[in-house]
């Protein structure tokens, strides 16, 4: 999937934003799925296994991700974007 090009930084920064506004259900699978993702970003199979999911059903997750985000998951700084994005909404959810 081709990232969007965005007009500035913070579009990319705000990105994250989508994730919160789906429904509760939608929402947290697709952060638990993401965190899964992000915690082994060069081995898919190994955070399908975390996620309790098949690969199948983890990489369709991905795209779904992809496409909520408009953000290309194989690209670094867009990992270490979430992954920022991620620890800071976790953090305030405590």
């Amino acid at each position: 999937m081709a990232e969007i090009e965005y007009s500035d930084s913070r579009d990319r920064k705000h990105a994250f934003a989508a994730i919160l506004t789906l429904d509760d259900k939608r929402r947290s699978e697709h952060l638990r799925v993401l965190e899964a993702y992000l915690s082994s970003p060069t081995n898919r199979s190994q955070a399908a296994t975390r996620c309790h999911l098949s690969r199948t059903v983890f990489y369709q997750r991905l795209a779904a991700l992809e496409t909520i985000l408009g953000m290309d998951l194989n690209d670094a700084k867009t990992l270490t974007l979430l992954s920022l994005a991620l620890t800071v909404y976790r953090q305030s959810q405590m």
